[in-house]
């Protein structure tokens, strides 16, 4: 039996200790959807077409559903439904350096120059090295670089290939971004946001969909998905 049929097969032995019937359904519908995705390597990004296909037309008026239209439609919203002190960066700013001192400001550009030297602080650690150039598999304390392969055939409680998954996952739900973003508002130096954009094109180039440990956890995913956004919209 291979290493992948035994993964589904205990996969369908958790499910059938399962008591609720939906639960069941949607779990086995997972498992089966990840079993798939295994088989296929990875989850394939969808043509421009699929894409498009899957949006909301009502958001975007009578015009084409583009690359532009998106990234304008996105900042329109994010004025509206987000934060309303995003919309003047200058007020903002002012604000802030009011309510909390120039402690506070020293504090996030501090961390902000940490991380373009390609230092973090994590889970209590300090200056752990990152690097210029981040490896976002590589775990910081133990070096060791988690490999390529789909997410489903890490275990989760082996450290053995990953290292600590902790740290690495930490690092990787990019809440540096914040720190980041603060920095550039109170200073507007651009190497802040260089360095955001530079974080954000590697992650997307050394984490193809469905591969590797940092698509290991849905919650993850969360937590990245969020850094991403306050950092779109600042």
């Amino acid at each position: 039996m291979t290493n992948r049929s035994v993964e589904m097969t205990a996969t369908l032995d958790k499910i059938k200790n399962i008591r609720s019937l939906d639960e069941i359904v949607t779990r086995g519908g997972q498992a089966i959807s990840a079993y798939r995705e295994q088989r296929r390597g990875g989850n394939s990004l969808p043509t421009d077409e699929e894409f498009a296909a899957l949006i909301e037309r009502a958001s975007f008026g009578d015009g084409p559903v583009m690359a532009e239209s998106l990234w304008q439609a996105f900042f329109r919203n994010g004025n509206q439904n987000f934060f309303p002190v995003f919309r003047n960066q200058a007020e903002s700013a002012t604000a802030f350096r009011e309510l909390f001192g120039e402690a506070a400001v020293e504090h996030f550009v501090d961390a902000a120059h940490k991380v373009i030297d390609g230092r973090i602080d994590l889970l209590g650690l300090t200056n752990l090295s990152i690097g210029t150039d981040v490896d976002w598999h590589r775990e910081p304390v133990s070096s060791k670089r988690s490999p390529l392969k789909h997410w489903k055939e890490f275990d989760d409680l082996d450290s053995g290939e990953t290292g600590n998954k902790k740290i690495i996952w930490e690092l990787n739900r990019h809440q540096h971004f914040f720190n980041l973003g603060v920095a550039y508002w109170m200073t507007g130096d651009e190497r802040f946001a260089a360095v955001f954009a530079d974080h954000l094109e590697s992650w997307m180039e050394q984490n193809p969909p469905g591969m590797g440990v940092n698509w290991a956890s849905s919650l993850e995913v969360a937590f990245r998905a969020m850094s991403w956004i306050w950092l779109q919209v600042m």
